[in-house]
């Protein structure tokens, strides 16, 4: 419990038995007053621009702050985001760019709950706020961070994104291997069709004895293709070579 000093500035000289009557009565005003913790979120409070987001805090244990001094601010203690005091809302030093967007929610303010409302929230609402709440002398305040979160991507927990990247990589590499096996079987196709072309030809060429014609077809299998584009251009020489093959 924190407690605001009243004393001058200036050094003065205190004798004992005032000193000790000093102490007697801030004990004795101390339990007299309530006691209190002011207590947040205890993690960061995510909003998207346009949107509207409560800022919690409350009191604990509960109690009413309904006499209580209620004052949310972001650096400076004078200009605040939202001023409750003397039992309404103050908006005479109120920061101008939160004029009209605050609300203190006080349906639960008599449980000691003081959170704050903010509308249309913007990307400048971002950063630190303070919840402080005063009774009397003694005061207590929680600190508050708000998070503008991505207008795309407005809360989403980090398993999600990494999943969503996680299956759009697979889903990049299927696209990817479905065009390659098409581009392969393309090939394929081509090198039938090639290889259609050269047999017709090869047949064409021994057309007058069967033996040959099986013999073309069984060259085509085992040669390479230079060796086969070598044959068909020098028929002559693969005549012999088809009847070396007969006679083997």
């Amino acid at each position: 419990m924190k407690v605001l000093s009243f004393c001058p500035s200036s050094a003065v000289s205190v004798s004992l038995p005032n000193l000790i009557i000093f102490f007697i009565t801030y004990h004795i005003r101390k339990l007299e007053s309530a006691q209190f913790s002011v207590t947040g979120p205890g993690h960061p409070v995510t909003a998207v621009v346009g949107e509207a987001i409560v800022l919690p805090c409350h009191l604990s244990p509960r109690m009413s702050a309904e006499s209580m001094e209620v004052r949310w601010f972001r650096s400076e203690f004078l200009s605040f985001v939202h001023l409750y005091q003397h039992g309404k809302d103050q908006y005479g030093q109120q920061m101008p760019d939160y004029h009209g967007r605050t609300e203190l929610l006080k349906a639960g303010i008599t449980d000691g709950n003081v959170s704050l409302q903010i509308f249309n929230i913007r990307r400048s609402d971002e950063g630190q706020y303070h919840c402080f709440v005063q009774d009397g002398p003694f005061y207590e305040e929680a600190l508050l961070e708000l998070k503008i979160a991505d207008f795309f991507f407005p809360r989403v927990n980090p398993w999600i994104v990494a999943l969503s990247v996680i299956l759009l990589v697979l889903f990049v590499c299927f696209i990817g291997l479905t065009v390659y096996l098409f581009n392969m079987k393309g090939k394929h196709l081509g090198e039938i069709r090639k290889r259609d072309t050269k047999i017709s030809k090869c047949c064409a060429l021994f057309s007058n004895n069967e033996n040959f014609i099986q013999i073309c077809l069984l060259m085509f299998y085992f040669l390479n293709e230079k060796n086969m584009n070598a044959l068909m251009l020098h028929h002559y020489h693969q005549l012999e070579l088809c009847l070396w093959f007969q006679r083997v």
